[in-house]
């Protein structure tokens, strides 16, 4: 089996073949299974990065698509103090 750095979107489809391949055969080789693996989440951590998303934003939108409104927060954050 020959191993090769990621470099590009062409590797990583080869990579994911001979992963899957490797992982599909008679004879499991674990190491080499461990090699690609940690060759393709390297390439994807580097090539695909995902900013996880502002969680009041996300909350906000999630009220929004239920149907609920600031209200419904009332019994899980206390009413707010006013002045």
């Amino acid at each position: 089996m020959i191993i090769r750095a990621i470099k590009s979107d062409e590797d990583l489809a080869w990579a994911l073949q001979e992963f899957e391949r490797v992982s599909n055969s008679d004879e499991v080789d674990e190491d080499c299974q461990l090699i690609l693996g940690t060759l393709l989440d390297a390439y994807e951590r580097q090539k695909y990065v995902m900013v996880p998303p502002d969680p009041v934003e996300t909350l906000k939108f999630e009220m929004e698509r239920r149907g609920l409104s600031v209200l419904g927060l009332i019994p899980f954050i206390g009413q707010p103090n006013r002045v």
